[in-house]
């Protein structure tokens, strides 16, 4: 998780180069994801305003990436987080990676990272608005593919390339992987197989599966005899041929995992009365809903304590 808030700092502080090429037609008429190629080994995507707007998952933002976290960087490049309509972040097994920003003046925040690089390599303002350069020790290369599209991309040029011509030379797109699919105000997929060693009983168990994704969204919860309460609906899609019995042998792994300290932490015990699987041709999918104040007392702890301290805790959490 922490990874993942890197990226996206990174990804909105600055930006592989590309050769020139002819400015690609309506680039703000695709769908992000359609844009992802087939190597890549993560994609995340998030929606600013929904998970800002709701109480439910704005303490979970404020817990990976606290107000004034955001305000600082909005200072120094121009991004805010509430500006950003959409996120989308791939990245691949070298490190590399290349975000895709739905943000106004796209072209004023390209502009404004010359005064940042040291040193600039590329400076254009046709086709594109495009700047190449070092900030820090390592080489970005942004771009405003329009006036509200942004890519930014470190490493891969041949990456970069090959989106620049997807947008430029656009096909006719094939049915769309349902991994890479979601409604979520917030998710991640892998779309690679996880290769878990086959001697543990979860890599066993997980030997044909093609991909995963977990996404988060606020959801309403209303037991029969209390008030309707606001919960966070996480939900885990497991892509690929899963054994029979799948459904069994991860509600007992859940079971086992929410009887440990990190289980505790992120309130699983409480969420597991939720939990719902459901068995689909295409794999299997988990879905339970978690009290926001625990899941994001919990990710905090994970990103900002030690283990000693989550372990040692005997205090109830504090409502955030």
């Amino acid at each position: 998780m922490r990874v993942l808030v890197l990226w996206l700092g990174l990804s909105l502080a600055c930006g592989a180069s590309a050769p020139p090429v002819e400015a690609p037609p309506r680039a703000d008429t695709y769908a992000l994801v359609d844009l992802v190629p087939g190597d890549a080994r993560e994609v995340l995507v998030l929606r600013p305003p929904e998970l800002l707007a709701s109480e439910t998952t704005r303490p979970l933002v404020d817990a990976i990436a606290p107000p004034e976290w955001r305000r600082s960087l909005g200072d120094r490049t121009g991004v805010y987080a509430e500006d950003v309509s959409e996120l989308l972040l791939a990245r691949w097994e070298d490190g590399a990676w290349w975000a895709l920003v739905r943000v106004p003046r796209a072209t004023d925040v390209v502009r404004a990272a010359t005064a940042r690089m040291a040193p600039v390599e590329v400076e254009s303002e046709a086709p594109f608005v495009r700047r190449i350069g070092y900030l820090a020790d390592q080489r970005y290369e942004l771009v405003a593919l329009s006036p509200e599209l942004l890519l930014v991309a470190r490493g891969r040029p041949e990456g970069v390339i090959a989106l620049l011509q997807a947008l430029q030379h656009p096909r006719a797109t094939s049915e769309p992987r349902p991994l890479l699919r979601s409604e979520g105000a917030a998710w991640l997929a892998l779309p690679q197989p996880l290769g878990l060693p086959l001697d543990t009983p979860v890599g066993l168990l997980l030997a044909e599966q093609t991909g995963l994704r977990i996404d988060a969204r606020p959801s309403t919860r209303i037991p029969s005899s209390a008030p309707a309460e606001e919960r966070v609906r996480i939900t885990l899609w497991l892509e690929g041929e899963l054994p029979e019995g799948a459904d069994e042998n991860f509600r007992a792994l859940l079971g086992s995992l929410s009887a440990t300290d990190l289980g505790r932490v992120l309130g699983l015990p409480e969420a597991l009365p939720t939990l719902a699987i459901a068995r689909r041709p295409e794999g299997i999918e988990l879905v339970a809903d978690f009290h926001p104040a625990t899941l994001a007392r919990g990710v905090r702890l994970l990103f900002r304590a030690e283990i000693a301290e989550i372990v040692e805790e005997s205090e109830p959490p504090p409502v955030l």
